[in-house]
């Protein structure tokens, strides 16, 4: 059995801001990993709890 992070293992992240999810997939296309292709980001809203 291999453990390997699955088929999207995480290894790192990053919480921004955005006005809207354009804005934030616009800042994702800046990420340094997805720049040069040696990885890939992915985006998705954070809902506050409380």
């Amino acid at each position: 059995m291999a453990n390997d992070g699955g088929a999207n293992p995480v290894s790192g992240y990053s919480i921004i801001q955005a006005d809207d999810m354009a804005s934030a997939l616009s800042v994702a296309k800046g990420c340094p990993m997805v720049v040069d292709g040696s990885g890939s980001c992915e985006v998705a809203e954070i809902v506050e709890l409380g």
